[in-house]
């Protein structure tokens, strides 16, 4: 898996490591080369469809040593790359499965496979049954009957086949038909499932055909009608525009100033590893199960070998033909790797993000690029622990943070978004979120049903149901792992239990491989173990428990085929001793599947696994009874499976986990975002302001105001200088203006022509420099001091003008004074620098204007001493 980093976003530090490893995921050249290898041992002019084109993993005997040397960093065993092929000879049901060892270049096994068994659906394959189903003269002439208005766009929905035994075994699509809002036929966005059709072709993919057009009930029973026109509802759609948008919702920002935490090293072309808080694990990728994790460990120590979401089932509720075969099988039937989407186009994740990209194969064997299909983020999880001392009234508060491993899938009408989420108490954490739009069927008007939901005029969603089924390959400090459950019991009444209030926890050993169920009741409670490693502190087997929810399995009938094939869905949890191969809950080929080849089976060999290398699978789901509310998208469905340590560690794992404070998390008080700074938000216990050295996701006068990049930062500071050294301008602004004003009112001009008819009391005779000395004196010249009042103060105009410059000085201060309560290192430290610039520019008046006032008095006395001696 190649990987991309988002340019906008602080990265994650990315090593690279060129060696080669086993897990790595399938390259491009590699699928070419496993492409040639199968068509070079048929004839050249073959036609194939490849179906997957993936990484064959090793045998576990070879890996697991594999792993070991790596981590003690001895040297590595030699282990082949291969590549598994499954395809079809183009237009017929020859269905093949072929082994391609890419280091010897040669085809170590090609097997056709027998009859009912099936490939998995592909985009190529889609899109020509679309094509197909839309074009046949039957369906045109089906729909020509409903006399919708000219324009309108026609919608096909091909689902698997399904299976019910009866004239199944051919490889086929049964497609559901809509239309887009005929009076809108231009919006390519239009909710198509709005407006459901009751025709539903069949197609033959073998022969490229419709073999049937069959025709879906629209009331409650059983029958079904000709095709007739039928009123039109009114659209009901899901896009943004269609909307009329809340105005009231403020941006909410996840900003890591200083980059992630999380390290991704590259490992050869495709691997990658993930290293974060004491977690360390291999993130792979393929067309199956789309997102797995390898080799996941904790502060050195082995936990899982490897972890999956493997399959899941949707059966629907509706027992009538053709709904009765609704029953998905997303991973199987088509791919998680096929379906993923890329993160990128949209905010599926927040914050500093890394990307991984994949490459997977086309029908024709070609490379298929996968831009974003993972994203790795950390996020805030709340409140990790804490405890106040209420004696001393000091608390002690961890958050919690979470690595999030996540891609998203698209199934047609239907989105997945899976992650899975390490945090630093040492548990990991798989949460599945269903959203999208529910899939409809036509239902007339007054019509209801037990089984769906009317969501919309003519519109009925069935009830249906997820069920997930989540592989885990457990290597508790070791591959030598067992399974036990607790359980919670009250004590009966006695002379010790008087009071009847004791319960106790019993703990049982699951012998053989089985598949299992989950009494809430009784807080039963399983837990993966190794018996051969032991807590240093109470002497129990480490081990990691199963928190998974309680959700109603199966509801299909034992007998029923949604029940045969679903072979995991019966049941909570199952145990089944490890076998290579062994990887698909509800077997490797789920296409019209008959059951018995998937975990049910496996676990009915009732091998022992005590001690042994074992494989937990997971079940959890969600019964969805539709609601209207889910229409026309339904908000997020959540669910979780968490594994937790149980006496694995000798403490608490987070302990070491930074405390929470204001400084590290910059926390706003709400009152902050429509008033000045509040000095409430800033104050600890002493009544102290908090000092700081924000940069990035500083806070300036208002919550919108924030410092998004470090260029950004250094210009508001530059800013802040200049505002100083501004504020020295004015200061010597409004000085030079008050001198302006008193030298107009102290020197007034005289009349020259009184001056020249009074008698020249200057001796003629005498020298230059005496000339000189007398004008110097102020006697004779055309200004002269005045001799009334010195200053009678400023006009009204002047005075206004002096005002201006003094609110500006005041505005410019008072801005000066607010950045300064915000106590950030880098801004006060701006304020001094602006000062010194400021006053070394602007105030060097002060020493002119002193030195100007002794000449002036040295002029004055000697006037007053030559008007004595006259």
């Amino acid at each position: 898996m190649s990987t991309e980093q988002v340019s906008w976003a602080p990265m994650a530090k990315l090593v690279e490591q060129t060696a080669s490893h086993p897990l790595c995921p399938i390259t491009a050249s590699e699928i070419t080369k496993a492409a040639d290898r199968i068509r070079s041992i048929y004839p050249s002019k073959t036609d194939f469809h490849f179906k997957a084109i993936t990484l064959e993993e090793p045998e576990k005997a070879q890996l697991v040593p594999y792993l070991e040397a790596e981590h003690s960093g001895a040297r590595l065993p030699h282990i082949d790359r291969k590549a598994f092929v499954c395809y079809y000879l183009r237009n017929t049901d020859k269905f093949h499965e072929a082994i391609v060892n890419l280091s010897q270049q040669r085809v170590e096994s090609n097997v056709r496979l027998g009859s009912n068994t099936h490939g998995p659906g592909d985009w190529e394959e889609v899109l020509l049954v679309e094509k197909i189903a839309l074009e046949d003269e039957g369906v045109k002439s089906e729909i020509a009957k409903l006399k919708l208005p000219e324009g309108t766009a026609v919608i096909s929905d091909p689902w698997m086949y399904g299976s019910d035994g009866i004239n199944d075994d051919r490889r086929m699509y049964q497609c559901f038909l809509y239309t887009r809002d005929p009076m809108n036929p231009s919006n390519e966005d239009s909710n198509h499932y709005a407006f459901p059709l009751d025709i539903s072709p069949v197609v033959d993919c073998a022969n490229s055909k419709v073999v049937r057009i069959d025709k879906c009930p629209t009331g409650a029973g059983l029958e079904t009608k000709e095709t007739q026109p039928s009123p039109i509802p009114p659209p009901n759609e899901y896009t943004p525009e269609h909307q009329y948008l809340r105005t009231d919702l403020k941006p909410l920002n996840v900003v890591q100033p200083e980059g992630t935490s999380f390290k991704a090293t590259k490992s050869g072309e495709t691997g990658e590893i993930i290293e974060w808080q004491k977690w360390s694990f291999r993130v792979g990728f393929n067309q199956r199960e789309g997102m797995v994790v390898y080799d996941v460990r904790y502060d050195g120590r082995n936990l899982f070998h490897r972890m999956s979401l493997v399959e899941m089932n949707i059966p629907y509720a509706d027992p009538r033909h053709p709904f009765h075969k609704k029953a998905a099988f997303d991973l199987g039937d088509a791919g998680a790797g096929t379906m993923a989407n890329n993160l990128k186009l949209g905010c599926d994740c927040l914050g500093s993000i890394h990307y991984l990209n994949s490459v997977l194969s086309t029908d024709k064997g070609e490379p298929m690029p996968m831009e974003n299909v993972i994203c790795v983020h950390e996020q805030d999880a709340g409140i990790g622990w804490k405890h106040t001392n209420y004696r001393t009234g000091r608390a002690a508060v961890v958050r919690s943070r979470e690595l999030v491993v996540q891609s998203i899938i698209t199934v047609a009408n239907y989105e997945y978004i899976m992650a899975f989420m390490f945090n630093q108490a040492g548990e990991v954490t798989y949460e599945v979120r269903a959203t999208g739009i529910i899939s409809t069927q036509p239902i007339d008007e007054g019509v209801e049903v037990p089984w769906g939901t009317v969501v919309h005029p003519g519109v009925l969603a069935s009830h249906h149901q997820h069920i997930f089924s989540l592989r885990v390959d457990p290597a508790i400090d070791g591959h030598s792992n067992r399974v036990v459950y607790d359980e919670i019991h009250p004590m009966p009444l006695s002379d010790f239990n008087p009071h009847g209030v004791g319960y106790t926890v019993s703990e049982t050993l699951i012998q053989e491989s089985s598949g299992l169920d989950i009494n809430y009741d009784t807080a039963m409670t399983y837990k993966i173990q190794n018996a051969f490693s032991r807590n240093p502190v109470n002497g129990k087997a480490v081990g990691y428990k199963i928190h998974a929810p309680a959700f109603q399995k199966m509801i299909a009938h034992s007998d029923s085929f949604h029940h045969k094939r679903a072979e995991f869905a019966d049941h909570n949890i199952y145990v089944t001793k490890y076998h290579d191969g062994e990887l698909y809950a509800g077997g490797k080929y789920t296409n019209q599947s008959r059951g018995g080849a998937g975990v049910r089976s496996w676990a009915n060999r009732k091998e022992k696994i005590v001690d042994e290398d074992i494989v937990v699978w997971i079940q959890f789901g969600l019964q969805h009874v539709t609601r209207i509310e889910d229409f026309p998208v339904m908000p997020c469905e959540v669910i979780k499976v968490q594994l937790k340590p149980v006496n694995f560690f000798d403490k608490n794992p987070a302990l070491d986990v930074p405390p929470s404070n204001q400084e590290f998390n910059h926390s706003t008080l709400v009152s902050e975002q429509h008033k000045q700074p509040s000095v409430e938000g800033k104050v600890d216990g002493k009544g102290e302001m908090f000092w700081n050295w924000f940069t990035l996701d500083a806070c300036f006068f208002s919550t919108k105001w924030r410092i998004t990049s470090h260029g950004v930062f250094v210009a508001f500071c530059l800013g802040v200088i200049a505002l100083v050294i501004v504020l020295e301008l004015l200061r010597r602004l409004h000085r030079e203006y008050d001198r302006y004003i008193t030298s107009k009112s102290m020197y007034q001009p005289i009349d020259t022509a009184q001056t020249t008819n009074e008698p020249n009391t200057t001796n003629t005779s005498a020298s230059d420099g005496e000339t000189r000395e007398a004008n110097s004196s102020g006697v004779n010249n055309e200004m002269r001091r005045s001799d009334g009042p010195l200053f009678d103060g400023p006009s009204a105009k002047q005075q206004c003008i002096r005002a201006a410059i003094h609110t500006l000085q005041f505005a410019v201060t008072y801005v000066i004074m607010l950045l300064a309560m915000y106590y950030n290192g880098y801004i006060l430290i701006c304020i001094l620098v602006g000062a010194f610039i400021g006053y070394f520019l602007f105030n060097g008046d002060g020493i002119k204007v002193s030195i100007d006032t002794q000449q002036e008095s040295v002029r004055d006395r000697q006037i007053v001493e030559d008007l004595i001696e006259n």
